[in-house]
């Protein structure tokens, strides 16, 4: 091998070194604009008091500007629902649902939480998160 193969060897070598390192940096740099969206319920929902109006604490992480919907649900159905606009970033906001009768003591409830566009409907939502087995007492 002469100097001059082994010299060109060398500088694509580095070259190369050079262009992974500077992608993988590029893209740690810009890893938190592309974080998930996401909404919980901090809190253990699992079981919750019969009564007709609730504040339920949830968490989010947003890009934009969006809605948050808490909804109540039994055997499959709607029953009401409480919405909330937040800022982008993430943090913590309570939201209410108020109903005009109080929830029936029984099993097969589920709390929801959407993450959507402001104004959008269901089929927009950019995040979801629900606990499926809710006993009301």
């Amino acid at each position: 091998m002469n100097l001059i193969s082994l010299f060109f060897r060398t500088i694509i070598g580095i070259t190369l070194c050079f262009s992974f390192i500077s992608w993988e940096s590029t893209d740690e740099r810009f890893a938190s604009f592309y974080e998930k969206e996401k909404v919980s319920f901090p809190n253990d929902l699992t079981v919750i008091a019969a009564k007709n109006n609730y504040t339920f604490m949830v968490s989010y992480q947003a890009n934009k500007k969006r809605e948050i919907i808490v909804e109540i649900w039994k055997g499959g159905e709607w029953i009401d629902s409480g919405k909330k606009i937040v800022k982008k970033g993430d943090g913590m906001i309570f939201v209410d649902v108020n109903m005009s009768r109080k929830l029936m003591r029984v099993t097969d409830y589920s709390l929801r939480i959407q993450l959507r566009p402001i104004g959008s409907e269901w089929d927009a939502t950019v995040a979801y998160f629900e606990i499926p087995e809710v006993t009301v007492r």
